[in-house]
């Protein structure tokens, strides 16, 4: 008889990891996964009428934003992290990865820098970039939580995105607090923007492999997650 399928367990130690740190790995593993994936690159490159250059640097601005929310004053206040901290010690990773009561942030981060991604991404790919971030940890993630950014959020990002060698982005457009409870203004690409749902499928793959390698700190995370996944 088939036996159930178990969830693999991290296999990394749980330590404390900085958000920088996290945001950079996490670029380092997704430009291995472009290389890997170059013939999804051209061809998403050509359906979209843009460079592969550009599908690269898409992606990669989603790795290094995707945990963006977790820069607000509120999820920084519980991984322990005061509220004058620098932005060095700004955390990604709390040791005890233990979650229940921290805010979500995928869609903070999603609805932050939704103004900043259309001026910093042609065509479907930034709507794609920020679809893909928003749902890393749960698709159709749409409820955006009340957040204020910490006041080490700019340094931070502008600190990460040096050290991962990408500009481009204007952090004058980013969305620095919503004092309500809130929703992203679309919930899920639509089936029939062709297109644009085709990117989302691909950066989505890409972010969330390689953000699960960043913080497992093993390439074995894509075959352990691939096989689970494909056995659900």
């Amino acid at each position: 008889p088939l036996q159930p399928k178990v969830k693999p367990e991290l296999k990394s130690a749980l330590r404390k990891e900085t958000w920088i740190e996290h945001a950079v790995k996490t670029v380092c593993e997704i430009e291995k996964l472009l290389e890997q994936d170059k013939l999804a690159v051209k061809g998403l490159a050509k359906l979209l009428g843009v460079t592969e250059e550009d599908v690269k640097r898409a992606a990669k601005l989603a790795a290094l934003l995707h945990d963006f929310g977790k820069l607000t004053a509120k999820w920084q206040q519980l991984a322990g992290v005061h509220e004058n901290s620098d932005a060095e010690k700004l955390l990604a990773h709390t040791a005890q990865r233990d979650y229940a009561h921290f805010p979500s942030h995928a869609t903070v981060s999603a609805y932050a820098l939704w103004d900043a991604f259309k001026e910093a991404v042609p065509c479907h790919l930034g709507r794609a970039v920020l679809f893909a971030i928003a749902h890393h940890h749960s698709v159709r993630a749409q409820q955006v939580p009340d957040y204020k950014l910490h006041g080490g959020w700019q340094e931070a990002v502008t600190l990460a995105m040096n050290q991962a060698g990408l500009n481009g982005l204007s952090l004058d457009k980013v969305n620095r607090e919503q004092q309500s409870t809130t929703e992203l203004g679309k919930q899920f690409p639509q089936l029939e923007s062709e297109h644009l749902y085709t990117a989302y499928v691909l950066l989505s793959k890409w972010l969330r492999l390689a953000d699960r390698i960043a913080t497992e700190g093993s390439e074995d995370a894509i075959f352990r997650y691939e096989d689970w996944f494909g056995n659900l």
